[in-house]
C-alpha cells in the first residue's frame, strides 16, 4: 500500500469547481470516443480496400477483427469511467454522514496510519496535511499531548477498543479547542477505527 493518503477532490478544501451538491463530477470529453470510432472507421476501410483491390481475405478479417476489439475497448472504458464516477459519489455520501454531529473525523488502521480525513480536519490542521505522510502518531506529537493520553489513544486503536476522551487540541494559528475525542472500531474490514472530534 502507498505510503502517501490520496485526498478526493471532493474533500480537498482547494477544490473552487464544487457544484451545488458539494460533489465534483469528472467531465469527460467525447474527444477520445471520436478519436477510436474514427480509427475503427479507418481500419475497416482499409480492410474493404485490401479484400477489393488486392484479394487480401486474411489481412481484411484481420483489420475488421481489430477493429471490433476497439469498439469493446471504447465501450468498457465509457462504462468503467460511469462506475468509478457513481462511486466517487457513494464515497463522498458515506463520507459527509460519517462527519455528522462532530468537528472532523479520521479513518485510522490498526498501526496507526490515517486513511481518511475529513474536510473539517484540513481546513483545522493544513501544516499536518502537507505532510508526505499522515499518521495519527505524528499528530498525537504535533499536539504535544501528555504521554498518557497518547499511549491511551494508541493503544485504543491498536486494539480496536471503544474510547472517549477530553483533549486540548491546539489548531494551526495557536487556536485551542477542547474536545471530546470519541474512538469507535469499524465492525468490517477489521483493523480500522473512525476517531471523532465533537
Amino acid at each position: 500500500m502507498e505510503s502517501h493518503l490520496r485526498i478526493r477532490a471532493s474533500d480537498s478544501i482547494d477544490a473552487s469547481d464544487l457544484q451545488n451538491n458539494g460533489f465534483v463530477v469528472r467531465t469527460h470529453t467525447p474527444i477520445r470516443t471520436i478519436y477510436r470510432f474514427a480509427i475503427f472507421l479507418a481500419i475497416i476501410t482499409v480492410g474493404v480496400e485490401l479484400i477489393v483491390y488486392f484479394e487480401a481475405l486474411n489481412a481484411a478479417i484481420l483489420c475488421t477483427v481489430v477493429g471490433m476489439v476497439m469498439v469493446f475497448l471504447s465501450r468498457e472504458l465509457e462504462r468503467q469511467k460511469k462506475l468509478q464516477q457513481s462511486t466517487e459519489f457513494m464515497n463522498a455520501l458515506f463520507a459527509s454522514a460519517l462527519a455528522q454531529d462532530c468537528l472532523f473525523c479520521l479513518a485510522v488502521r490498526h498501526d496507526g496510519k490515517i486513511i481518511y480525513i475529513n474536510r473539517t480536519f484540513q481546513e483545522l490542521f493544513p501544516a499536518f496535511i502537507s505532510e508526505p505522510i499522515r499518521s495519527l502518531a505524528l499528530f498525537l506529537t504535533a499536539q504535544k499531548l501528555t504521554p498518557d493520553l497518547c499511549e491511551a489513544i494508541t493503544q485504543s486503536v491498536a486494539h480496536a477498543r471503544k474510547i472517549s476522551l477530553p483533549v486540548t487540541l491546539t489548531t494551526d494559528g495557536d487556536k485551542k479547542r477542547s474536545v471530546m475525542l470519541q474512538i469507535d472500531p469499524i465492525e468490517r474490514p477489521s483493523g480500522f477505527v473512525l476517531i471523532r472530534g465533537k
